[in-house]
Parts: structure tokens; C-alpha cells; sequence
């Protein structure tokens, strides 16, 4: 004589029914193989499977394909059918971790997007993704990672006209996209400055002072700013 086996799959947080599973019996001879809604599943609502024809004996069920977006379940040891009786198995699914994606725009300090960076993204003392970008790149990043907290760091500037941008904590989400800028400064230059005679370009004047004027003005700027009174100002 023969038994009957119900398995039905469900959502763990919301117990709602989930359709596509397929599982196995297995003991000591040839597994017994059903999937919901297939060939062998009596019962025609999704989420539950209904098999008869299972000899008496005591079984592990083990899941072969879970729900989309559902981890596998783990083996259930100890299924008995015992006929003509029914055996039914709940089935509660844990749903996968979805990752999200980090978005970085490398822009300079007016908003414009700069190539050539490279980044990397840890979590503690962890390595998770790292990225360099060519001298024709769009300067925008993308990484995809689980949800979580990382820091992302520069390790490379876009160009040495530019100092390397601090880095930064961002915190990922499941199934969202986290977009940040990082600036980049310009690195400060030198400006030097001699002071010569028109007639005689040997010749260096004293006690000159000077501004620098733009979109910013800098100075002013003179000859004994750095305690020698030589022509040059720095």
C-alpha cells in the first residue's frame, strides 16, 4: 500500500503561498521527484503539492528548486508516509538578500564629472569592490553590493592637478540605488614672481607687492613676505 505527501511552500513573513518549487524524497532507493504544478503535482493550486503512489517508509525531503527570489530551504529529515494516510510538510521560505548599487559621480568643485578616478569600497578592514576608471571614462562608478554600511575611499585622484577626495561612509539599501558625489579640489599651486628693470632685465627691484585676481583674489602678496628683500615674490 501507498501513501499521500502534501508539501506546501509558503512565504516566512507573510505566509502567502509560493508557486514553482520542486523537491525530492530520498531514502535508501531512487528519489522521488515532483515540482508544483508539474506532471505529478494532484493539486492544481500553486504553492501546494500533492503526490500519492509514496511507499510507506521514512524520508528526507529536500527542496531541488526554491521560489524565485527565495533562498533554498533547508532538508527536512524524517518525513514518514504511513498509508493510506496523508503527510503533510510546511515549507516556510526565507527570501534572498537582494543587493542594491552605489552610485559615485566623480565631479570637480563646479559639478562637472571627472575621469580617471579610482575606488574602493570596504566594510571594516574588508576589501569589497574596488574600481579604476581610463582617461576617457564618464566618471560615474557603479557597485552592486548587499545591504550594509561601507566606506569608500578615492585611491586615486583624476588627474594629479588634483587632490585625492576624503573618503566617505554610504549605507546600501536592498534593492535601491545610494547615488553620492565626490569632490575633487584642485591642488595649490606656486606662483613666483620677479621684479626686474624694464631697461636692465639683470637688474631686480625691491619692496614690490603683488594681488592675484580672478574668480577668487589672493594677496597682496610682497617682496618681504618671506623676510628677504631680493626682487622675488613668492
Amino acid at each position: 500500500t501507498t501513501g499521500v505527501i502534501e508539501i506546501v511552500s509558503r512565504d516566512a513573513s507573510t505566509q502567502e503561498l509560493l508557486d514553482g518549487a520542486c523537491y525530492e524524497l530520498r531514502d535508501v532507493g531512487d528519489p522521488i521527484a515532483f515540482c508544483d504544478d508539474g506532471d505529478n503535482d494532484e493539486d492544481g493550486t500553486d504553492g501546494v503539492i500533492l503526490r500519492s503512489g509514496i511507499p510507506a517508509g521514512t524520508y528526507t525531503l529536500v527542496q531541488t528548486q526554491a521560489p524565485d527570489t527565495y533562498e533554498t530551504a533547508a532538508d527536512v529529515p524524517d518525513v514518514v508516509v504511513t498509508p493510506p494516510g496523508t503527510t503533510t510538510v510546511p515549507i516556510d521560505h526565507q527570501q534572498e538578500e537582494q543587493p542594491g548599487t552605489l552610485v559615485v559621480e566623480k565631479v570637480d568643485g563646479n559639478g562637472a564629472l571627472l575621469a580617471g578616478a579610482c575606488f574602493e569600497v570596504r566594510q571594516g578592514d574588508t576589501l569589497v569592490a574596488d574600481e579604476c576608471e581610463a582617461e576617457d571614462g564618464d566618471g560615474v562608478f557603479s557597485f552592486e553590493l548587499m545591504a550594509g554600511d561601507y566606506r569608500l575611499r578615492e585611491t586615486r585622484p583624476p588627474s594629479s592637478d588634483y587632490r585625492v577626495a576624503g573618503s566617505q561612509a554610504v549605507s546600501v539599501a536592498a534593492g535601491e540605488e545610494t547615488r553620492v558625489q565626490i569632490v575633487n579640489r584642485l591642488r595649490p599651486g606656486r606662483v613666483e614672481v620677479t621684479t626686474v628693470d624694464a631697461a636692465d632685465p639683470d637688474t631686480r627691484l625691491e619692496n614690490a607687492c603683488y594681488e592675484l585676481r580672478g574668480d577668487r583674489s589672493y594677496g597682496s602678496y610682497c617682496d618681504d613676505d618671506d623676510l628677504n628683500v631680493d626682487g622675488r615674490v613668492l
